[in-house]
């Protein structure tokens, strides 16, 4: 997915030389579970597959140093929530919802970010990558997601038609369409 970037023996030295920060990483692994309905009619959790995650150790990294000094990233709030809710309910309007797994994943990072791998990355273990996307476990992360998605969708256009993002609220956008 061109997450990370393996970086050469003389990279490393730079980067030590330079003696520029090096975050450590860490594999967050859940189980997951599926519904099953059971001979008895009751539905029960079933074991489906353990899921892993690398995630960077960002507690580390400093503002204004490692990372821009703002990370603020817009959370919808539930007033925004409930309105938009209602308005789905009208039969004129076709509704849709998605998952956008590995969404951080999505977003491409502005500034260098060097990590060392974990034990759980086997033969990897202890190698120094520097990061091209914002992983999970980076202060900025959500802003970085959130930047790089609301860019996307103000560049769409259809039949000349675009999306605005409301004043009222930074994590809704509006079509605005011919009808």
């Amino acid at each position: 997915m061109g997450v990370i970037r393996d970086l050469t023996e003389e990279e490393i030295q730079k980067i030590l030389q330079e003696k520029r920060k090096i975050l450590s990483a860490k594999m967050v692994t859940k189980r997951k579970y599926e519904a099953w309905t059971g001979r008895d009619g009751i539905v029960r959790d079933r074991f489906l597959k353990f899921k892993g995650r690398l995630a960077c150790v960002g507690t580390r990294e400093e503002k204004g140093v490692d990372m821009p000094w703002s990370a603020f990233s817009p959370v919808i709030g539930m007033v925004a929530v409930r309105t938009v809710m209602s308005m789905m309910c009208r039969e004129d309007f076709h509704v849709n919802a998605y998952d956008l797994s590995g969404a951080f994943l999505a977003a491409d990072l502005d500034r260098p970010v060097y990590m060392k791998l974990p034990a759980e990355c086997g033969e990897s273990a202890g190698k120094i990558v520097k990061c091209l996307k914002a992983i999970y476990g980076l202060k900025t992360s959500s802003k970085d997601y959130v930047d790089a998605f609301s860019k996307k969708i103000l560049e769409f256009e259809h039949d000349g038609c675009k999306f605005e993002r409301l004043h009222m609220d930074a994590c809704i956008f509006r079509f605005l369409g011919k009808n």
